[in-house]
């Protein structure tokens, strides 16, 4: 009886491959279904054949894609390896109304397991389970039938064959509504699951190995002669945030008083600054980088000196401090510290450090050596879901915050007043910084520079954290704070008009002038320098150039 059950459900290839391609498409695709009936202005019903056609299409590219891999000892462990991505990639995307590119895949394989930690949730679990785990068991069991193997070569290069010739007819046929929904929604291909992943993986994949290890070429860079006449050391603060949106500053008019501490500061307030990505592994190298944002390749950028290696060639002592995930290569030629995982009672309780974490022996770092000296920052900030996480209790000014990872449960005020929780501990941070560079005022000139490097969606649109591709996300996830104080030891050894400055505070900026604004207000000559780019130019009394 067992056998004649067996074979009575056994299938061919043909049979299963084609199964297995509408499975994929139905299932896994919601997002994706959703935002085309959406193109189509949310009639279903008055694009019944168009939508129709959408699907076909889909299901014969992955029909397609499968009798590639459909071999004897191939198809199963294939298919079911499909099946596991493609519910990790389902309940991700529908958890949070994430794209899936290179960039967010890029995210995936740099991340560390904290933050990896913080995106796992019962519902995702469950996702993985039902869609996932327990269709590629399904198909484990499943017999499969085989045909002598040049008939089956045959009947796999006529499948071939006609799912091709049917895409064509549909795209012939279509062809007027498939360009006008493809060129007006490029995002559709990051949508469509599991190929988006895939590519992305290739992609990225490809460009690392791309990356060949030959010397980086650092460009010559020295201090200027106006340097000479400087009595005091120069120390120079960049703290890097993560994940802070610029219109959750109350400084930039966000309705709740999320940066106390800063406004009673004279610090200078950039109001309309972007950032080169949407994640962290794209803007920390891009804006490190002299090449600009429109220019910017990732290969290309490893193998060109950033602005540390500028600034240690110059003979300025540099230093990397760190509570986030790694420099991504930043700080590969310069000092550096991992405070992620420092053992402070009250800091670093719960697997992870709080940012103050980054204050501590900061007194002790500043050199007063006499050699002038850039120390850099990474702060964990905002990042998410997990905000609760990110600041301590006592700075949860905002209630109820949302607790939970799995965003989509908490009430969207939940989420705001958690995610402005942790700008008001960034606040802190921050004075707590220019506190210890004030009490040091006998000792350096010192200056400090903030800038975040991408934004966050909290809900809007229905999308969730960051990473969508740059042309297409929101603008909440690519407008950023960015906030400079200087001691007035600073503004006068340095030649800096701080009014001036201030002037200019509400221009148009962006990751693209960090670099050459850096090597400008530090007095550094470098052939990579662009005076247009320098937003501090113009405010200098020192030679220029």
């Amino acid at each position: 009886m067992r056998m004649f059950y067996l074979r009575a459900f056994s299938m061919g290839l043909p049979s299963f491959t084609l199964l297995t391609a509408t499975w994929l498409a139905a299932v896994y695709n919601v997002p994706f279904w959703t935002k085309v009936v959406e193109a189509r202005g949310g009639d279903i019903l008055g694009g019944v054949a168009f939508h129709a056609s959408v699907f076909a299409l889909v299901v014969l590219g992955f029909t397609f894609l499968l009798n590639l891999l459909a071999f004897r000892f191939t198809v199963k462990p294939a298919v079911i390896l499909l099946l596991l991505l493609a519910s990790i990639v389902a309940g991700f995307m529908q958890r949070y109304g994430v794209l899936i590119d290179r960039s967010m895949i890029q995210n995936v394989f740099e991340t560390d397991w904290r933050e990896a930690r913080d995106l796992v949730s019962m519902r995702l679990v469950l996702t993985v389970v039902l869609l996932g785990i327990l269709p590629a068991m399904a198909v484990a069991r499943i017999p499969l039938h085989f045909r002598p193997w040049r008939r089956e070569v045959a009947i796999k290069f006529a499948i071939l064959c006609a799912s091709g010739v049917a895409m064509a007819g549909l795209m012939f046929s279509f062809g007027a509504e498939y360009a006008s929904l493809f060129r007006n929604h490029r995002e559709l291909r990051f949508m469509l699951t599991p190929t988006n992943a895939i590519q992305s993986s290739f992609s990225y994949f490809k460009g690392k190995s791309a990356q060949i290890d030959v010397p980086v070429d650092i460009p010559h860079s020295y201090k200027k002669e106006a340097w000479a006449a400087r009595e005091k050391p120069v120390v120079l603060v960049l703290v890097l945030g993560e994940t802070a949106r610029a219109a959750d500053f109350s400084l930039n008019g966000h309705e709740r008083e999320t940066n106390p501490l800063l406004q009673r500061e004279d610090i200078v307030n950039f109001a309309n600054v972007t950032s080169c990505g949407t994640a962290t592994a794209v803007s920390l190298p891009c804006m490190f980088s002299d090449l600009g944002r429109e220019r910017f390749e990732q290969e290309v950028a490893m193998q060109r000196g950033n602005l540390l290696d500028v600034l240690a060639r110059a003979d300025i002592n540099v230093l990397w401090r760190d509570n986030n995930s790694g420099c991504k290569g930043i700080c590969a030629r310069v000092a550096s510290e991992d405070l992620s995982t420092a053992n402070m009672q009250g800091l670093c309780d719960s697997g992870e450090c709080f940012d103050e974490v980054l204050t501590h022996g900061l007194q002790e770092r500043i050199n007063t050596d006499g050699k002038p000296q850039v120390i850099v920052l990474h702060q964990k900030g905002s990042h998410g879901p997990a905000y609760s996480r990110r600041y301590p209790p006592h700075f949860e000014k905002f209630k109820p915050a949302c607790q939970s990872v799995d965003l989509a449960r908490c009430p969207p005020e939940e989420i705001h007043n958690a995610y402005d929780n942790t700008i008001l501990y960034t606040d802190y941070v921050l004075a707590k910084v220019i506190d210890i560079l004030k009490k040091n005022s006998d000792k350096v000139d010192s200056a400090l520079l903030y800038v975040s490097d991408h934004g966050e969606s909290l809900g809007e649109f229905g999308l969730y954290l960051h990473g969508a591709p740059r042309a297409i996300a929101p603008a909440v996830q690519y407008e950023i704070p960015m906030l400079a104080w200087f001691s007035s030891g600073f503004a006068t050894t340095m030649g800096l008009d701080v009014s001036c400055v201030r002037s200019k505070a509400r221009n148009a900026y962006s990751h693209d002038n960090l670099f050459h604004s850096v090597t400008g207000l530090l007095d550094v000559a470098t052939a990579s320098y662009r005076q247009d780019h320098d937003l501090f130019h113009g405010c200098r009394k020192y030679k220029e150039g």
